[in-house]
């Protein structure tokens, strides 16, 4: 028998059955993690989150293995075969994993971490059946020990089961708030008279145009062809070390040596897909639209993952560009410009419109005339989502707010910015944040984003200040991820193995994610560059998404130059007054009804806005609960039945875990000057949302302890002033507007953004 196995195992391995048990069982995890690695789980970013969890994970792992050396070992020392196994399959794990974009050292740790877990695993089955192949029995007690032996392996073995199980498995989505309930609204009602439904659905599908694919770059572009000897029309570089720190060392003669240049010759390239009318020489212009990718590794053509977006576009008469930024992205060797590269991927932006300026007025070039550079929009994604709004930014300055020495010299026309799940804060002009005024402004967000948890593009729609033609709008999709926004193959928002500690199993999917994206984004552009009106409906109204995915949350937001404030609490100090005096409140069978700065889900973040705290007590002996705000005359006789009366309201209740809260029943009293009253129950405008808990990853009660579980998104509310006037109440006559609250079970809201919306 030894005869053999030392002609399978090396001699240094012969003698020990568990120094090669250790060889095989590490083999067998680098091998299993390169098949998984082969899947496609590529995605970027980490959390602290994961890290602590990762390390719990790991802790139960090497208790089996632990439990296995007691077993096999006892006393004795690790053989240094062991070693051998552990130190070969580091190497492995680290190579698995650096070839998929991962940073070096992280994946040396990572290795590190699983590698001699592994080794002691095998190590210790192979001393254990070594141990049970024994025949040398003194005292008679080896049978007693053999039984020890292999229940300790049985339990640890089931244990490592057990784990990889979890390890493995999507995640739950016991979590999740009951879906929306089908019902029949005036909010739909309203909308269908006029066709609207039908616009909605014309906005969601592709548009009337044939679409043509081309590109543009360097021409000289070493790794990808397209922007190289294969690029329709070639670009000039551009210099942007003056807006990136230096990279020196390694890494910086790493980058050169792979991309073929530097800083100093940033290359200019992008997909474009255009009407054919536009790409084949046909008549009219057409609006521009640049799309941005946020921050993959940078061997990823990450610009790829939006061609959905742009034959979208493009078959709606556009021409949409996905911008190549990948050379600003990670390497292996870590991040490179440590996040301070948002400033040059806006700038670039904002050169790629230079470029397409030039074009459009050679009659030498292939886009000539064909652009219309009076209307553009910049759609950005990650840290594109918060590129594009600096690019916004710089467009208006006409030099760098913290380089006054770099002057701009742009000034495009860009008229709307779109941003997914965007990044926020991590540059800050001037030492302040980014705001905008005068601009359309959307972002969407996913309620499941593993990559960016918070909505951190909260804070940005708070900063941007519309004027009288302008809007903002936002859309929180419940179920969304943040892969969900790019078609590039990812099975989680994280690389590995941080994403297998991702909660996958509520997400919405990538279809249903694609189809809300490009009906929002369409419904935008339309609305932003091409001036319909009525393509705004998609986000002043809940029944657009609804339409589309009937089963699916998503809270919308809406702000434009129609509405006039009668309380939005930013201002205010007095409890009972807003700051001009015009509009009072009062509250009765409220615990609470003070004003709070509105905060993210974790940290303390806080999105620089103010709303009321509406909370009130489980208390069926108390008569009523409601929150009153007193308007002036003068603010009521504005009141038209063509217009709306607007708030923004969210539930902000914590559910116990595991346990479902049904929507908190509201309902809007309006009363008159001659005490007539007209009662609204907003369930009936549009579907009343119940607390969005979200469980993002596969740690619920780690989660919990670490980031509250629901997130504060204020939901706008329309109130058509018709159907008051239609129930007996003039709407000029109104004097109160009277937020009333079921009292047979305790809540809390928050209350923002009181107004009235004058008739189109």
């Amino acid at each position: 028998m030894r005869i053999a196995v030392r002609r399978v195992f090396p001699k240094s391995l012969a003698p020990h059955p568990q120094r090669a048990a250790a060889l095989l069982v590490v083999a067998g995890a680098v091998v299993g993690l390169a098949v998984w690695k082969v899947r496609g789980v590529e995605p970027p970013g980490a959390l602290p989150l994961t890290l602590i969890a990762g390390t719990a994970a790991v802790a139960v792992v090497a208790g089996c293995a632990v439990a296995l050396c007691v077993a096999g070992f006892l006393a004795r020392r690790i053989p240094r075969g062991i070693w051998y196994a552990s130190g070969v399959g580091v190497l492995g794990v680290g190579v698995v994993l650096a070839l998929q974009g991962t940073f070096i050292a992280i994946a040396l740790l990572i290795g590190v971490i699983i590698a001699p877990v592994h080794a002691l695993l095998g190590a210790g089955l192979g001393a254990v059946m070594r141990a049970l192949g024994s025949r040398n029995d003194p005292g008679g007690r080896a049978a007693v020990r053999r039984a020890m032996q292999m229940a300790f392996a049985l339990a640890a073995i089931g244990m490592y089961g057990a784990w990889l199980f979890w390890f493995l498995y999507p995640g739950s989505d016991g979590h999740l708030a009951a879906p929306p309930a089908p019902q029949a609204s005036p909010d739909r009602a309203i909308y269908a008279a006029d066709s609207t439904a039908a616009l909605w659905t014309s906005l969601a599908e592709p548009g009337p145009y044939g679409v043509r694919r081309s590109s543009y770059g360097s021409g000289q572009d070493q790794r990808r062809a397209e922007y190289g000897a294969e690029a329709d029309i070639v670009a000039e570089p551009v210099d942007l070390s003056a807006l990136l720190p230096a990279v020196s060392g390694f890494e910086g003669r790493f980058r050169r040596s792979y991309w073929g240049f530097d800083a100093t010759q940033a290359p200019i390239g992008g997909v474009v897909w255009a009407p054919e009318a536009a790409a084949g020489g046909g008549s009219g212009a057409y609006p521009l639209v640049l799309i941005v990718h946020g921050n993959h590794p940078m061997h990823h053509r990450a610009e790829l993952g939006y061609d959905y977006l742009a034959q979208q576009l493009a078959s709606h008469g556009y021409i949409a560009v996905s911008v190549d930024q990948n050379y600003l992205n990670f390497s292996w060797l870590g991040e490179g410009y440590g996040r301070q590269e948002i400033p040059a991927r806006a700038w670039l932006l904002l050169e790629h419109l230079r470029v397409w300026q030039d074009w459009n007025a050679d009659p030498a070039s292939p886009w000539y005339g064909r652009v219309d550079l009076s209307r553009i929009a910049l759609v950005g994604h990650s840290r594109g989502g918060e590129a594009v709004a600096v690019a916004a930014l710089f467009n208006e300055l006409s030099a760098h707010p913290d380089k006054p020495g770099i002057e701009f010299d742009f000034g495009f026309d860009i008229r709307g910015v779109v941003a997914l799940a965007p990044s926020d804060g991590f540059y800050r002009p001037g030492g302040g944040p980014v705001e905008l005024s005068g601009i359309d402004y959307v972002v969407l967000h996913g309620g499941h984003d593993g990559d960016v948890p918070l909505f951190m593009g909260l804070a940005q729609y708070e900063r941007v200040s519309v004027s009288a033609n302008s809007f903002k709008a936002l859309a929180y999709i419940y179920r969304g991820s943040h892969a969900g926004f790019s078609s590039i193959p990812r099975s989680s928002d994280m690389s590995f193995p941080f994403g297998q500690l991702l909660n996958n199993a509520p997400l919405i999917g990538v279809s249903g994610q694609h189809a809300l994206t490009t009906l929002y984004v369409t419904a935008f552009v339309e609305a932003s560059l091409r001036n319909r009106e009525e393509a705004r409906t998609v986000f002043r109204s809940a029944s657009a998404a609804l339409q589309l995915l009937p089963k699916e949350w998503v809270l919308q937001r809406y702000r434009d130059g129609r509405h006039s404030v009668i309380a939005d609490f930013d201002a205010d100090r007095d409890p009972r007054v807003t700051a001009d005096g015009r509009t009072a409140f009062h509250a009765v069978g409220l615990e609470r009804w003070d004003t709070q700065p509105v905060t993210l889900r974790a940290f303390g973040r806080e999105t620089g806005n103010r709303a009321r705290v509406l909370s009130w007590p489980d208390r069926p002996d108390s008569p009523a609960a409601y929150f009153t705000v007193t308007v002036a005359a003068e603010t009521a006789a504005r009141f038209s039945s063509r217009g709306e009366l607007l708030f923004s309201l969210a539930d902000v209740r914590v559910p116990p875990p595991g346990e479902r809260l049904s929507a908190a029943a509201v309902d809007l009293v309006l009363l008159g000057h001659d005490d007539s009253v007209v009662t609204v129950e907003l369930a009936l405008l549009q579907p009343s949302p119940p607390p969005l808990v979200v469980q993002y990853t596969k740690l619920g009660p780690l989660e919990r302890a670490l980031i509250r579980p629901v997130e504060t998104v204020l939901r706008s509310y329309r109130v058509p002033l018709d159907l008051v006037a239609a129930a007996g109440l003039p709407p000029h006559s109104i004097r109160q507007i009277r937020f009333a609250f079921d009292i047979d079970q305790p809540g809390s809201v928050i209350l923002d953004e009181i107004g009235y919306a004058a008739p189109h």
